[in-house]
């Protein structure tokens, strides 16, 4: 279960992270809009982002984030999508 802040959080420009186990997710408020990543395992400065998609601040924008987030997870978990490995310099 993803729990999400009120859309009050997100209207003052706070960034909110969480996770579901290794399959970790960071929104950030820009304007507007919402900005969602995943990426796992590492920190977000150290990760690779996974999938990334942008949503309005608003109480449906959150219903959206939610739902997406729940479905990325999913394929996470199915090995649909991972972070991408770093390559040897």
């Amino acid at each position: 279960m993803i729990e999400l802040p009120k859309v009050e959080f997100f209207a003052a420009q706070n960034p909110f992270t969480g996770s579901l186990g290794d399959f970790r997710f960071r929104l950030v408020p820009k304007g507007e809009e919402i900005h969602a990543y995943t990426y796992a395992v590492y920190c977000f400065e150290k990760a690779s982002v996974m999938s990334e998609n942008t949503f309005p601040v608003s109480r449906e924008g959150l219903e959206q984030i939610k739902a997406w987030l729940l479905e990325e997870e999913k394929r996470y978990v199915r090995g649909e999508i991972a972070p991408k490995t770093a390559q040897p310099e």
